[in-house]
Formats: structure tokens, C-alpha cells, sequence
């Protein structure tokens, strides 16, 4: 088996740390440990039946494409939860699902990879990254922001976000009919999926944590 396949493999597999910690406290999340929990699960099922199509050589853009809707939806909203200005992020929600939907239907196409939606999806993501980190840094609502779950989530964002801009850029263009760089730009891809999931494991841990804290004291005379 060659390396690229590896490392797709544990990319598909790193899905399971987070969705286990998520496990651990699934009645007592908060509700952006919620949203993600969402994300989490939609993504598993989107790599099952891309697994399931791969093995009868269909074709999978159609479902990276809706899942990096729903990814994008649902993220916005996780942002939305912990910044002001909700009709401001309510219609940036709108606007860029809108424009998600209208280029998998009919600019692009949903057969193949939607480096629009994509680069839209980045910047758009990024964004509210630097925003949230700002907000943070501002207003500190903790002495230990370290151990804040949004903040490992916000890092995971903007790791995977950040660092595929310029992949889904340039994705359609320079890598068509270069097979060795599609395979590079794909393992970058994958490593940084593993890492995003790696970081929102952390994040729900410091969830589940603080979680077990609070019923712990609860328990306590």
C-alpha cells in the first residue's frame, strides 16, 4: 500500500478520538460542544459513504461538496454562539451558504471539487478565527484560557482552514493532469485533518473535564 493511502487511512480514523471524548459526555455537553458533536458525526458518515462509493470507483465530489456546506453552516453557527453581532454572522451565514449552493448546482458543478465554495469557506473561517482570538484576548474570561474548549477548537479551525487555502486555490488548476502533485497536495490535506481532529479531541477533553469538575463538586458535602 503507498503512503499517500496511509495517511488518508488514519485521517479517516482520527474522526474517532474527538467523536469518543464527545462519547464520554454526550448528556452534558455544552452547546458548542453540541454543534461540534453535529459536525463530528456528519463527518464520519460522510467518509463511510465515500469509503462505500471509492470501492465501486463512483464518484465522491458530490459528497465532499455538501459536507463542506454543512461544515461551513455549522461552524459559522459555533462562532455565532461565542461573538456578538449575531444579525452581522447570521448574514454572512446565509449569504455564503447561498453562494455554496448555487456553485454546486449550477458554476462548478457537484462532480467536481468546488475550489470556489472552498476558498470562500477559508477566508470566511480564518476570519472569525482572528475575530474570536481578538475577542478573547480583549475581554479574557478566564485567567487559564488555555483551558477554554473553543479555544483548542478555534486553533483547529484555523489550522485546517488556514493551511488548505492555498490547496483549495490552486486545486483544480495547477494540480490537472499532474498525478505526483495531486497526491502531495492531498496527504497536506489529510495531515491537516488529523491535526484539526487532534485539537478538537483537546478541546473536548477540556470540555469533559470541566464537566467532571462540576458534578464532582456537585457530589461533594
Amino acid at each position: 500500500m503507498q503512503f499517500e493511502f496511509y495517511i488518508a487511512y488514519f485521517s479517516f480514523g482520527s474522526i474517532v478520538i474527538p467523536l469518543f471524548i464527545a462519547m464520554l459526555q454526550w448528556k452534558r455537553m455544552t452547546d458548542e460542544l453540541k454543534i461540534l458533536r453535529t459536525l463530528l458525526i456528519i463527518s464520519l458518515l460522510s467518509d463511510l459513504l465515500s469509503l462505500v462509493l471509492i470501492t465501486y470507483s463512483l464518484n465522491t465530489y458530490w459528497i465532499g461538496n455538501i459536507f463542506m456546506i454543512a461544515q461551513l453552516a455549522l461552524l459559522i453557527i459555533l462562532f455565532r454562539s461565542q461573538l456578538q453581532y449575531h444579525n452581522v454572522i447570521n448574514s454572512i451565514l446565509l449569504t455564503s451558504i447561498l453562494f455554496c449552493l448555487l456553485n454546486v448546482g449550477f458554476i462548478q458543478g457537484p462532480f467536481v471539487f468546488n475550489s470556489l465554495s472552498n476558498v470562500i469557506a477559508c477566508l470566511i473561517l480564518i476570519s472569525f478565527c482572528l475575530y474570536y482570538f481578538y475577542h478573547l484576548l480583549n475581554d479574557l474570561p478566564t485567567i487559564h484560557i488555555q483551558h477554554l474548549p473553543m479555544l483548542w477548537i478555534s486553533f483547529g479551525v484555523l489550522t485546517y482552514y488556514g493551511g488548505n487555502f492555498f490547496l483549495f486555490l490552486v486545486k483544480n488548476y495547477l494540480t490537472y493532469g499532474e498525478t505526483g502533485s495531486h497526491k502531495t497536495m492531498w496527504i497536506l490535506h489529510n495531515l491537516l485533518n488529523i491535526v484539526k481532529n487532534i485539537l478538537f479531541a483537546i478541546g473536548l477533553w477540556k470540555g469533559y473535564r470541566k464537566v467532571r469538575s462540576s458534578t464532582l463538586s456537585s457530589l461533594a458535602p
